[in-house]
């Protein structure tokens, strides 16, 4: 049996022959080898991932709990001393304790827009033809495209075909538009008394990305479809001056999400040597509790604060005292590209579990009130990512790998960390009303403003979760259509922002990129010697919301 040492780009001239060979008789030379430990170079499978812009992915600043409603929306997101008890349950419980009394309805909807763009720069080995009589134009063909300048590069459908910076905007990566509704509902009752009541629901609330399977991106992501539901019990008791609530909630995570690995032996990123994994887990019970208060104060002013407090309820993994507010269970499921398949005779195994934590959330905010002329508003977020999340993990249950080649018949999946470089992220929004009166009733004008800092180091990003300081404006109205029955519009726009990245850490997974000296104490880790960087390149995002939303009160 012969020893195949890991190719290095150094030693392509004389060994790149045999290496080529061995592409279709692997079976009768290669050594006994292992999977690497995916988490140490594996691309980001970010649910925070997850993870952009505001709020359009599920898990990073601002977007793993965004603001719901077209009137607080249509304010920056303000409201954690002013929002209306139809969105209190949301912002801060203790607001409902400002329900009138008897029954109180409402109903949201909002139309999410968004546009992703991505340029691969340094997109590695170019896809060669597949020339086996021809070694020597192979050869050449890699030579001339193992190392790259600082130009961007750009690759359309595969990587055969390649451009350079000044590609024309429309050959960039797929661009994805996409529209989403997301409803929110709330239901409450005012005692009259000083004791409020309320359940609320909103969802599903996510980001999806579809990508060309073979496009520059597939070492990142290829799909994604990750979505929450939040549904929520609140009470509040209010007194003149002050009001103090408590919300308990259940959140509902849905994963489905494809990523692209490489069983290339040249590393060339060859997309006839590319593997996919699908991920479809749901977690159907995540506990966690809001405290909330709010306090009037001299000269029109008011406060309010809230706390978000995630439960650890389920042990991480069977038999562990580790214990994770989420324990996604679900399957995996391996696909192979035609020459990827030639190598392997079975897939033994579809179940998986992905564990994280949530961060807790802490909001406080300020309302200047002018008469009946209308408030300004002054919220600031605290979310402790950096604290609180850690590592994302997912963990194969039993699941390996059978191949034809003698000595790897069976190749293990072991547990795929995600590491995430995460930050303590802070947030300010600016927020008013201004209540203007006509003959048809007051018509009240909202503007807002918002700001978040990202929770993740750009070098960590990918496409499925882009995350960095962003910027978003709104505008919205409300007129009552009878006394007990207004009708509320908002417009929410994140403007295109475009961020360019070249010191990214993520890297592709080559399955024989492994030490694979039996004697060696690494035997299975990866060397980096075949793993391309995958994450520089050009990013453009832009977002935006129509909301509108009926509020009804009844039986007073």
């Amino acid at each position: 049996m012969l020893s195949i040492p890991m190719l290095r780009r150094g030693e392509l001239s004389s060994k790149l022959s045999r290496w080529i060979s061995l592409k279709t008789s692997l079976s009768n030379s290669m050594r006994r080898q292992r999977l690497p430990k995916p988490g140490v170079h594996m691309v980001t499978f970010r649910l925070f991932l997850i993870t952009a812009l505001f709020p359009s992915t599920v898990f990073a600043a601002g977007f793993f709990r965004p603001g719901v409603g077209a009137g607080p929306l249509s304010m920056g997101g303000t409201g954690i001393a002013s929002a209306d008890p139809t969105y209190a349950a949301w912002y801060n419980p203790a607001r409902l304790g400002f329900a009138q009394k008897g029954f109180f309805v409402s109903v949201d909807g909002t139309a999410l827009q968004e546009r992703t763009q991505f340029r691969r720069s340094s997109v590695g080995l170019l896809k060669p033809p597949r020339d086996q009589d021809n070694p020597s134009f192979y050869e050449n063909k890699i030579l001339q495209n193992t190392e790259f300048s600082d130009e961007f590069l750009q690759a359309k459908n595969c990587f055969g075909q390649v451009r350079a910076a000044n590609t024309p905007e429309e050959d960039w990566s797929p661009c994805l538009p996409g529209t989403r509704p997301i409803p929110y509902i709330a239901l409450g009752y005012g005692s009259g008394k000083g004791w409020s009541l309320a359940f609320s629901a909103f969802g599903p609330h996510g980001m999806s990305r579809d990508w060309d399977k073979f496009g520059p991106q597939r070492y990142t992501v290829v799909y994604a479809d990750v979505q929450m539901q939040f549904y929520q019990l609140a009470a509040a008791y209010r007194q003149k001056d002050w009001s103090v609530g408590l919300g308990m909630q259940n959140i509902r995570l849905t994963v489905d999400q494809t990523f692209t690995v490489s069983a290339d032996v040249l590393g060339t990123e060859d997309p006839g040597y590319d593997a996919w994994a699908d991920v479809n887990v749901a977690d159907n019970f995540i506990p966690a509790a809001t405290l909330g208060f709010w306090r009037a104060l001299p000269f029109g002013l008011e406060v309010g604060g809230s706390l978000m407090l995630p439960l650890l309820a389920k042990p991480c993994a069977e038999g562990s005292s580790e214990r994770c507010h989420v324990v996604a269970e679900g399957t995996v499921a391996v696909d192979f590209a035609e020459e990827a398949a030639t190598l392997v005779t079975e897939v033994d195994g579809d179940r998986g579990v992905l564990t994280l934590n949530f961060p807790r959330l802490a909001g406080l905010g300020f309302t200047k009130r002018f008469g009946d002329r209308g408030f300004i508003n002054l919220d600031f977020f605290y979310e402790a990512w950096a604290q609180d999340v850690g590592d994302v993990i997912f963990r194969p249950q039993e699941l390996v790998i059978r191949t034809s080649l003698p000595g790897s018949e069976e190749i293990p999946f072991e547990d795929v960390v995600f590491p995430k470089k995460w930050s303590d992220s802070v947030g300010v929004r600016i927020g008013g009303e201004y209540a203007m009166k006509t003959d048809l009733g007051t018509t009240r004008l909202r503007a807002g403003f918002l700001y978040e800092q990202a929770a993740n180091a750009p070098e960590a990003m990918d496409i499925s979760a882009l995350d960095w300081d962003k910027m978003g404006f709104s505008v919205g109205a409300s007129h009552p259509v009878t006394p007990n029955i207004d009708v509320d519009i908002g417009y929410l726009l994140i403007p295109q922002t475009e961020i360019s990245i070249t010191n990214s850490s993520l890297q592709s997974v080559n399955i024989f990129d492994a030490e694979r000296d039996p004697e060696s104490p690494n035997v299975g880790q990866p060397t980096g010697q075949q793993l391309t960087t995958v994450g520089n390149g050009d990013y453009k995002l832009s977002h935006q919301r129509i909301m509108a939303s009926i509020r009804a009160r009844f039986g007073g």
